[in-house]
């Protein structure tokens, strides 16, 4: 191979140990508990976790030695790495003609006896060893040699477990953004929107009002028509900027009765088709966003009126609690959903029903909503549902304190 090659292929072996992110990261105990079998297997003083960058040999271990790297040209590792598939051992390097003059065996810390594991990963590349040092001539046993390759295994298999974990953190920063994005597109738009559709509902109400006599029949209806699509448009709007707008406040957070709570929101439902609601276990104070816990509440009894079968929408909310978490159940009569279904509930803008019963479409914000809030607050929602027996949706809130700001 000519020496092109073996410069491109180095510098593939390089970028690939970056790839790691692990060079000149501080000491874990991960990595210092496998320093620490190496010597107590090998019953050696010194014993090393080394990666062979481009010009140096850095320790992410080191037991026995004070120094936390080395030039590469004093590196004993990297000839190990010449033959990756070989363990390295050379029993007195003051015999050796490669290392006799190395100045860390002529002088301190008089290293005599060397073996070590190459650290070779899933693409075939060595990134460094697994070693350990005496300061006198010496063997292994088969044993004490199994026993490091066995830790040599272990380190590959966190520095894999730490590249997916950057990898992850790559991504996430990356949705982060987009999802920032969309949110910052979102908000702009609906802002865009609201205005001249409250213009164009201001005009239809005038039209409405000062000139009905001169529109007719088919005049009115497409009046009706064009009304009830802004009116639409308008609840999209609406629903939109409340799944994207962030409020939670410290001043909102506050001690109130669930009874008060429960009472005083049955008094804002108003719907034309009968429902009957009861609250269970509710006869407590707590501690929390009040404004978040109605918006909740709404879409979650709403939902349950609105996509209701039977004569009589009954609803039916418990609540219990312990040192972290608030939990709440909301159970009702209904249709229920079927089991592949309960999932995509809470997909935004998905509906599962052309209409509910009052004939109106639904926008597949309100759970989206939902779960947000709830997810916010360190919380998780589920749904316990068939169909033709209602459904259950039960959720859990972390507890907050008056001082809690969010």
């Amino acid at each position: 191979m000519g020496i092109t090659a073996l410069s491109t292929e180095e510098n593939k072996r390089v970028r690939e140990l970056k790839n790691y992110n692990i060079l000149d990261t501080i000491s874990e105990v991960d990595y210092d508990g496998i320093t620490l079998m190496a010597s107590l297997i090998c019953d050696v003083p010194i014993s090393l976790i080394s990666f062979i960058d481009k010009d140096r040999q850095w320790f992410k271990s080191h037991r026995g030695l004070t120094i936390n790297e080395t030039i590469r040209e004093y590196s004993f590792c990297s000839h190990a790495l010449a033959f990756p598939e070989d363990i390295m051992i050379v029993p007195d390097l003051t015999k050796d003609a490669r290392f006799q003059n190395n100045p860390f065996v002529k002088g301190d810390p008089k290293i005599i006896f060397y073996a070590g594991v190459p650290l070779v990963n899933k693409n075939g590349y060595g990134l460094g060893t697994v070693c350990v040092i005496d300061s006198k001539p010496r063997e292994l046993t088969k044993d004490q040699l199994a026993g490091l390759v066995a830790l040599a295994a272990q380190v590959i298999n966190l520095l894999e477990m730490r590249r997916t974990n950057v990898e992850l953190e790559k991504v996430t920063i990356e949705l982060e953004k987009r999802n920032t994005e969309l949110e910052q597109f979102a908000m702009v738009v609906s802002h865009d929107i609201k205005t001249p559709l409250a213009s164009l509902l201001i005009s239809n109400e005038i039209l409405k009002t000062k000139f009905a006599g001169f529109l007719g029949k088919d005049g009115s209806n497409m009046l009706s028509f064009s009304t009830n699509s802004a009116l639409k448009i308008k609840s999209l709007v609406d629903g939109i900027l409340s799944y994207y707008k962030e409020d939670i406040e410290t001043d909102i957070v506050k001690k109130f009765s669930l009874t008060d709570f429960f009472t005083s929101l049955e008094q804002v439902l108003v719907f034309p088709k009968p429902f009957h609601l009861q609250y269970n276990n509710c006869g407590l104070y707590i501690i929390w966003n009040k404004t978040k816990l109605e918006q909740v509440f709404l879409n979650l009894i709403s939902n349950s009126i609105r996509y209701n079968d039977k004569p009589v929408a009954e609803i039916r909310i418990n609540y219990n609690e312990d040192d972290a978490f608030h939990y709440f159940s909301v159970t009702d009569n209904g249709k229920g959903i079927a089991k592949e279904n309960q999932q995509k509930v809470f997909e935004l803008f998905t509906t599962l029903s052309k209409e509910d019963a009052l004939g109106n479409k639904g926008l597949g914000i309100g759970l989206p909503t939902v779960k947000k809030i709830i997810e916010a607050y360190e919380g998780s929602i589920t749904i316990s549902s068939e169909i033709g027996a209602g459904c259950c949706f039960s959720f859990k809130i972390k507890k907050l304190s008056l001082s809690k700001a969010y």
